[in-house]
């Protein structure tokens, strides 16, 4: 900001994120971890939950609590987003829950793998 002598005032230093850094990266840690608990209690389950239905949910989930922080933001993704990144968003999004998908599935095997590598 100038004055009338020329003297140009000094800029507010930008605040510090790390207090948000910190707290954000706890609570995913503390989210991830109960939902992989609920996953094993789910899978534990007669007849037991499949994996595709735990993605599906999960996904509808964070697309719901997504939807509301968007709300409250007022922002709009899809004029945000280019158009022309419209079919890799659509990949990684679909490749992401099936990547989750296997992941699930994969971690049920391992004592099927264990038992048939001592045998």
């Amino acid at each position: 900001m100038k004055t009338e002598d020329n003297y140009v005032a000094p800029e507010m230093p930008k605040p510090d994120n790390k207090v948000r850094a910190i707290f954000f990266m706890n609570l995913f840690c503390l989210s991830a971890a109960i939902v992989t608990t609920v996953f094993k209690i789910l899978a534990t389950e007669d007849p037991p939950v499949s994996n595709l239905d735990f993605a599906v949910t999960r996904s509808a989930t964070g697309l719901f609590f997504l939807s509301i922080m968007a709300c409250v933001k007022q922002v709009k993704p899809w004029e945000k987003v280019p158009r022309k990144h419209y079919v890799k968003m659509f990949l990684r999004a679909a490749i992401g829950t099936w990547g989750f998908v296997l992941v699930n599935y994969v971690i049920t095997l391992i004592p099927l793998v264990l038992y048939s590598t001592v045998v």
